[in-house]
């Protein structure tokens, strides 16, 4: 059997289980799509609530281990025309095989998903990161982006829109993020029939918060079983944020996020389990596109509300930098500078 053959077959069976893959979650995003269990109509938006939110979805995005590629930066290449010495020459191809040795090491038919959360609204940003002969113009290896669209069931071509945007180097732009955006996206270089990323995006439907004083944390709710549906719900909490005032009393908070998670990892969701739950070991948000309609409406997950404390705060502010005077041997200044800066003299 010829390398083409073998090139072939090896395309196919990784197509074959992308494809059943998403096949295996798409009449669940089908239906979460078209349901929504909380309305977010006229939900004040907070920027620093968001700011604390998107930074603790961030760090609780997926952990699986992902294959490590080497980006390099052609911009300089392209610049200087090609006029290389044999010493840059090396330097750059270098980079570029020790970049296809790192994928070709790194490569196996598993298939590795990327998963990200995204609260409604924000900015997502998905990177497709590939290994491009630096004496090749990029646009020649055809990388392409492709999402599953769920109420069809088949995979489509990504263009760019109004809120859609694929940059110079391939860097798939979301802007302003729906819960109609969640769903499979998938990085493709066509040129070799290759699957470069695959990315699983889940949406966070807002939501209206509880909040509570840092003197009433004692009513915070607890963590809650579900032993007949195997789940458990649980609050996951950022970190404080920065006191908003300085030399005065100020507030500070921090919010809870409403989780979901197994309760024995090896078992079924009841009444529908949740597949792609595998990507996110420590659980997932109540209001995630993740959950379907049957799991979401259960009457505990419905009631249950993220929460936001409030805390009183002081924190001195920044004292302004003195001026200072350089002065000669004779002790005439010559000079008075901030003494944040530097004098060039």
């Amino acid at each position: 059997m010829s390398s083409k053959d073998v090139s072939a077959r090896k395309w196919m069976c990784v197509k074959i289980s992308v494809l059943i893959w998403c096949v295996s979650v798409a009449v669940t995003i089908f239906i979460v799509q078209y349901f929504r269990v909380i309305p977010t109509d006229n939900i004040e938006v907070d920027e620093e609530e968001d700011d604390l939110i998107v930074r603790t979805l961030n760090l609780h995005n997926a952990n699986e281990k992902k294959r490590e590629k080497r980006a390099t930066d052609y911009k300089a290449y392209k610049e200087m025309g090609w006029r290389f010495t044999p010493e840059e020459a090396k330097l750059v191809f270098s980079a570029y095989y020790k970049c296809i040795e790192e994928r070709n090491a790194a490569y196996s038919e598993k298939i590795h998903v990327k998963a990200i959360l995204a609260l409604e609204g924000q900015t997502v940003k998905m990177t497709c990161h590939s290994c491009f002969r630096p004496d090749q113009d990029p646009s020649s290896y055809h990388i392409e982006w492709q999402q599953l669209r769920a109420e069809q069931g088949e995979l489509d071509y990504v263009e760019n829109s109004k809120r859609v945007k694929i940059t110079s180097d391939k860097m798939l732009v979301i802007l302003n993020v729906d819960v109609v955006d969640g769903g499979q996206y998938f990085c493709v270089q066509s040129n070799i029939q290759e699957y470069i990323e695959i990315y699983q995006l889940d949406v966070i439907e807002r939501e209206k918060r509880i909040t509570l004083p840092e003197s009433d944390i004692k009513n915070l709710l607890p963590q809650h079983e579900l032993p007949d549906h195997n789940l458990k719900l649980f609050t996951l909490w950022s970190e404080w944020s920065d006191c908003n005032q300085c030399n005065r009393l100020g507030k500070r908070r921090k919010v809870g996020i409403c989780m979901v998670n197994k309760i024995e990892i090896d078992e079924p969701i009841e009444p529908m389990d949740i597949p792609m739950i595998i990507l996110y070991p420590d659980g997932i948000p109540c209001r995630s596109t993740i959950l379907p309609p049957g799991v979401k409406r259960l009457q505990e997950i419905r009631d249950r509300r993220s929460e936001t404390i409030l805390g009183d705060c002081f924190m001195k502010c920044p004292t302004t930098p003195a001026f200072l005077t350089i002065t000669d041997s004779n002790g005439k200044i010559i000079e008075t500078i901030d003494s944040g800066f530097y004098s060039l003299k």
